[in-house]
Formats: structure tokens, sequence, C-alpha cells
């Protein structure tokens, strides 16, 4: 007959436990983008200026947006089903609410614009910093100055220290494109004024700064 006996465990303290803690919850999120996609048990649409429309889950935006935790735990919006969003684009919209379903998001030269001044209006650090990372592995003497705007712009820090430096390391060369004639005087200033810039001589920076000058007036 089978013994039904509980076996006996030593005591090693009063508080013994075992933690289990699942490691990732990709799956879950795979099943939440299925039910998104097929339009199930979603209770938001999101309607962005220009036409666009993004179908989701309340509590999934709540869960991955500061933004949208706000949005529906203390603001009219947690009674609505529908809420437009004036600010952002509906390229910028779509793409960020799939990274909060996926976690995962492509950043390119053709959204990053639209990417940067969305991620700060829904409060998600992480795609802001892959902006500025993507952005920062594309800084050319072309297009240094527009990187450098964008940074100051949208509050980067990292990105405007590090393109500056860019600026200032190729300086001879960023002053030959069209791009740079059209900075307003107080950012050439700025940036002939930097002690890490480099240059031939003194000469050359004065050219420089008379060359723009001229091109304004």
């Amino acid at each position: 007959m089978q013994n039904l006996h509980p076996i006996p465990m030593p005591s090693v303290c009063d508080s013994a436990k075992y933690i289990y803690k699942k490691s990732s919850y990709a799956a879950i999120f795979e099943v939440l983008q299925s039910l998104r996609d097929d339009e199930v048990l979603c209770d938001i649409k999101l309607e962005t200026e220009d036409g666009g429309v993004v179908i989701a889950h309340k509590v999934v935006l709540a869960s991955g947006s500061q933004y949208f935790h706000s949005m529906f735990t203390h603001f009219k919006e947690k009674n609505q089903d529908l809420v437009v969003i004036r600010e952002l684009s509906s390229t910028a919209l779509k793409l960020l609410v799939n990274f909060i379903y996926s976690g995962e998001i492509v950043v390119t030269e053709n959204n990053v614009q639209v990417l940067l001044p969305a991620t700060n209006l829904l409060q998600l650090q992480e795609v802001k910093n892959a902006c500025c990372d993507f952005l920062q592995k594309q800084l050319l003497p072309t297009i240094c100055l527009g990187i450098n705007a964008l940074a100051d712009l949208h509050s980067c820090p990292k990105l405007l220290k590090t393109s500056e430096l860019y600026i200032q390391r190729h300086f001879l060369e960023v002053v030959e494109k069209d791009e740079f004639l059209s900075l307003s005087s107080e950012r050439v200033i700025k940036f002939i004024s930097s002690d890490l810039l480099t240059v031939p001589s003194e000469e050359k920076v004065n050219i420089t700064y008379l060359r723009h000058y001229i091109s304004i007036h």
C-alpha cells in the first residue's frame, strides 16, 4: 500500500522559501500584440492630427509609458475610447506603440526626426537613447550641424556634446558646407570661441567668421 504520510522536512530556518521569476515576458507580449492585430479586447483608439488611427489596450500602453499611465489613471481620457494626440505624427505614434508591445524599434534616417520629439512626449527614454545613438553614428561634416541642432532642440545632452566636439575637430571641413552659412551668428561665435577648435591658425578662424558675416548681410 502506498505510503501517504508526508515526508518530514528538516527545519533550516523559519522563513525558508523559493522564489521563481519568469525570465522573459516576450511570449505574453506576443499574445497581446496578436490581440491588438485582431482588435480583440482593445479599449482605446489613438488618433493623430494627420488622420492616423492606432488601436490598443490602455493597460499595455500605461505599463510602457508614463505619459499613457498618467492619461489613463488620472485624467478624463481614462473614461474615453478615443483620444486625439495632436502633437504626434501617425508615423511616430505607430512606431512607438509597436515598441511598447514588442520592445523593438528600427530607427532610420527617415523616421528619426519624428521619433525624437515623440519620445519626449511619451516619456520613452530608451527609444530616445536609441535615436541619439543612431544620430551619433551618422556624424559627418555634411550633416553634423543639423544633428547638433536636433540635439539642442530635443534636450539630448550627450549627443549635443558629441556633435559639438565633432564640429570642433572637423571645423575646416564643416565650414565648407552650405549648412554652415545658414547658422546664426551666435552659434558661429560659440563654435569658433571653443578652446577645442582644431584649426591651423587664428587667421583661418577670422576668415571663416568674415565669410559667414558677409553671407548673411
